[in-house]
């Protein structure tokens, strides 16, 4: 369950209840972030078919990359609202990578208080509570960059994470293109040190890691693997301020 940026998962056989908080995450239906011009200078864009979607006339929209460093997508909005319903990320080939959809939909005063509670709400009064929102997150200057990412994603955020089981803060850069997102986190090197580089693609989500000197720097994206290696190669301390 979200409500507003915490979220709580249940998972009722181990008695816990999973407390996060967003920091920058893209969570359906809130999927695009980017203004439509901006989306257009990096997606091709046209419109699809209507469809009946639980009972409401949804427009599709196709975006299609201008280059092989983002996915293709395909989102399905409610005609009336503009609420997004369904969504779909392509791989090279149109094979779907990721798929959101509503299964059940109400909207208005007819959905009442109660009915936005967890079924399992009274029951986890007394389960064990692992709260991650506990992560200490705060804006700041981390004296990093990509000094040379894909075209179209631009610097969104910076923030300093303190993690309970590491002694120095973890560094993150967010840029965006108004609808992928990638995410770097700048960390000093545990022990044993890596020594080589490591990509790994499972559906929509690209991983890249790379040691830089006494630090280990990790990109994660909802991006072809090219797009997480180039930006992972081109992190770079920031000039010093003359």
């Amino acid at each position: 369950m979200r409500h507003n940026e915490e979220m709580q998962c249940f998972f009722p056989d181990a008695k816990t209840v999973r407390v996060d908080r967003r920091v920058t995450a893209r969570f359906f239906p809130s999927l695009v972030s980017g203004t439509p011009q901006a989306i257009a200078e990096q997606y091709h864009v046209k419109l699809g078919a209507v469809e009946r979607v639980l009972g409401k006339e949804c427009q599709w929209i196709h975006l299609d990359p201008r280059d092989a460093l983002r996915f293709a997508q395909r989102l399905c909005a409610e005609i009336g609202s503009g609420l997004l319903m369904r969504a779909k990320t392509l791989g090279p080939g149109q094979q779907i990578l990721e798929h959101f959809t509503f299964t059940e939909l109400r909207l208005g005063p007819q959905v009442s208080r109660s009915e936005l509670k967890s079924t399992f709400h009274a029951q986890s009064k007394d389960w064990r509570r692992d709260n991650q929102a506990g992560v200490d997150t705060r804006p700041a200057a981390t004296g990093w960059q990509v000094a040379n990412p894909p075209p179209g994603f631009r610097l969104v955020s910076e923030l300093q994470r303190q993690f309970p089981n590491r002694e120095q803060p973890v560094s993150q850069l967010v840029l965006s293109d108004g609808l992928a997102t990638m995410s770097v986190f700048i960390e000093p090197m545990s022990s044993p040190a890596r020594t080589a580089e490591a990509t790994n693609a499972d559906g929509a989500l690209s991983v890249f890691v790379r040691p830089m000197g006494e630090n280990m720097v990790t990109v994660l994206g909802e991006v072809p693997p090219a797009a997480a290696q180039q930006v992972g190669r081109s992190v770079a301390r920031q000039p010093a301020a003359r």
